[in-house]
C-alpha cells in the first residue's frame, strides 16, 4: 500500500470547503501534495458530487468551488476501467454504499491508495470487512451511531 497517494472522497473535501471538522486535515494533506510529499486524486464522479451537493445550496459558489479545485493540487481522476466497474459494484452490493463512494473505494482498492473520508455511516463496515486502508478526517461520533442503533 502506497502511504504517499491517497483518493479524496466527496466528504472529505465538502468538509474543507465548508470549514467543518477535519478540514485541517484536508489542508495539511493539500500541502503535502503542494510540496509533492504525496498525491492527491480524485475521481471525477466524486468532483460531481462536490458540486452538486453544493450547487442544491448555491449555483455560484459551486462554480467557484469548481474552479478551486481545479487549480489545488489535485489529480481528477477519469478512469472508469472494467476493473473498476466491476469492483464498485461488488462494493455497491455487498455494503450498500452510495455509487460515488463505491467508485472511490474501488480506486483505492485497485491502486491500493489510501481513502481520505470522513464517512464513518456509510464506510465504517467496510474498513473493518476490506483491505483498503482509510484515513479519517474526523473520529467516529459514537453517540450519533448509539442513537441510530436504537431506532
Amino acid at each position: 500500500m502506497s502511504d504517499t497517494e491517497s483518493i479524496l472522497d466527496a466528504c472529505s473535501l465538502l468538509a474543507f470547503f465548508q470549514n467543518e471538522s477535519g478540514a485541517e486535515k484536508v489542508e495539511a494533506l493539500l500541502k503535502s501534495a503542494q510540496g509533492e510529499e504525496i498525491r492527491l486524486y480524485l475521481h471525477k464522479i466524486n468532483f460531481l458530487e462536490v458540486y452538486y451537493k453544493v450547487m442544491q445550496k448555491d449555483a455560484a459558489k459551486a462554480k467557484l468551488v469548481y474552479e478551486t479545485i481545479l487549480r489545488l493540487p489535485i489529480i481528477i481522476q477519469t478512469d472508469f476501467t472494467d476493473e473498476i466497474f466491476e469492483e464498485a459494484a461488488r462494493l455497491k452490493v455487498q455494503y450498500k454504499v452510495s455509487l460515488a463512494d463505491s467508485i472511490a473505494l474501488a480506486v483505492a482498492s485497485i491502486n491500493q491508495w489510501t481513502l481520505v473520508t470522513c464517512d464513518h455511516n456509510e464506510l465504517d463496515r467496510v474498513d473493518e470487512s476490506e483491505n483498503i486502508k482509510f484515513e479519517w478526517i474526523r473520529p467516529k461520533n459514537r453517540g450519533l451511531i448509539a442513537k441510530a442503533d436504537k431506532k
